[in-house]
């Protein structure tokens, strides 16, 4: 159902956990070399691709978030499979956040510098408030449904 605020939300946290599969998490710097770490490896400015440790976690749990989401999404008949759904969709969120810190800490090239982050890792921290903002919006949706049934 389109019309409805929740959907947008969803969306949108679709969308950016989409972004974690298409950029890097973070860039290292090492002297002259510069590092890229995505979801699948460490590749280096002079040409070196090295595989990510752990990065399975997130080729893992990326994907089931993004499938939790999008099930959420097309849930907007059935109200309280949906809430049950985002607060499962929260802890995967969570365990994949952890999870990228890892990754991030764990590939540090030795001696290397933290640089900065990037779209892999700000996708899942930016879905959460957008599941937070639909699971509001749809226990307001079970609210309004129960004060009408109590007129009838």
């Amino acid at each position: 159902m389109l019309q409805r605020i929740q959907t947008v939300y969803l969306m949108l946290a679709a969308v950016s956990l989409c972004l974690l599969f298409f950029f890097p998490i973070c860039f290292y710097e090492l002297g002259d070399l510069s590092y890229s770490l995505n979801i699948k490896n460490l590749l280096g400015s002079d040409g070196t691709v090295e595989k990510s440790e752990w990065g399975i976690g997130l080729m893992v749990l990326g994907p089931i978030s993004l499938a939790f989401t999008v099930f959420m999404l097309t849930q907007f008949k059935n109200r309280q499979k949906q809430l049950s759904l985002g607060r499962v969709i929260y802890l995967l969120l969570a365990a994949l956040i952890i999870i990228s810190m890892a990754v991030i800490e764990y590939n540090k090239p030795e001696g290397a510098d933290l640089t900065g982050y990037w779209l892999g890792y700000i996708a899942p921290v930016s879905a959460l408030p957008f599941v937070f903002l639909a699971n509001r919006a749809i226990k307001k949706d079970e609210e309004l449904v129960k004060s009408l049934d109590r007129l009838r």
